[in-house]
């Protein structure tokens, strides 16, 4: 910024959930820098809502199925923005550009609403992922308060090498991914093979012409402490797959998801 007189800023470039913090320091004209302000944090108030989960039900080619799950805005001023209040949904193939509008949820007159998950059927969730986002209305549903910022389900992916596969796998999600939990199916059950804290993954040890399953746990959270993940604690299921034969093909029978959990 320029000018003597300047004593404010509007950073647009920020996304909800997320902690920011600035510092300002001052340049004079011989180019001297002065010493940094104090630091100040702050959140975007709650006044959109917050998708939590983008979860698989189902792999298949055309009929896959989506639960995706959102939270309320929990601090929109319903003063400004009276009800009753309504949402809709809308999806995209790949993980930035949700445009189409799948659902619409009935009207409520509070703005903790409860209509806040939405069963995705059918689809395809073998291909590639999926990214929705959530837009909330007041005013009978009519008028639009805002949307929620995109998020996406996981995607993996397995190359296979010499006695390995390669994983890894990509996600578009407003809230920060720190570890990852790595499992393996075994022909009954899947069981954790690794962890990482990088989105891949080296399986090494495999017999060459087996075929191999795979799902990924992903564990995260938003910045915000507010906005926490549901009460039961449980994982939420992401798409990927991950069924490949090194060298020479055998068949088996694999169970597979990846699975993401907000902390």
């Amino acid at each position: 910024m320029q000018g003597a007189g300047t004593a404010s800023f509007t950073d647009e470039d920020v996304l909800f959930g997320v902690e920011y913090c600035y510092r300002i320091t001052a340049f004079f004209g011989d180019d001297a820098e002065s010493y940094s302000s104090e630091e100040a944090c702050t959140f975007l108030e709650r006044s959109v809502p917050l998708i939590t989960h983008v979860s698989v039900g189902a792999t298949d080619i055309a009929n896959g199925i989506d639960t995706v799950r959102w939270t309320n805005a929990v601090e929109l001023d319903t003063v400004l923005y009276p009800g009753p209040y309504a949402f809709q949904l809308y999806r995209g193939d790949g993980f930035t550009n949700a445009g189409a509008l799948i659902h619409t949820t009935g009207t409520h007159p509070f703005l903790m609403h409860p209509d806040t998950q939405f069963v995705d059927q059918p689809l395809d969730t073998q291909t590639g992922p999926h990214v929705y986002r959530v837009e909330l209305f007041y005013n009978n549903g009519v008028d639009r308060v805002g949307s929620s910022d995109p998020a996406s389900s996981v995607f993996l992916t397995a190359s296979p090498n010499d006695e390995l596969v390669n994983l890894s796998w990509e996600a578009n999600t407003p809230w920060t991914n720190t570890d990852f939990e790595i499992e393996r199916f075994d022909g009954a059950i899947f069981v954790q093979i690794g962890t990482s804290t990088e989105p891949n993954y080296v399986d090494t040890g495999l017999v060459n012409g087996e075929e191999y399953c795979y799902r990924v746990r992903t564990i995260g959270a938003y910045g915000d402490p507010s906005v926490v993940a549901p009460l039961d604690r449980t994982s939420a299921r992401r798409l990927a797959r991950s069924r490949w034969t090194l060298r020479r093909p055998v068949r088996r029978t694999c169970p597979w998801t990846t699975i993401a959990k907000l902390r």
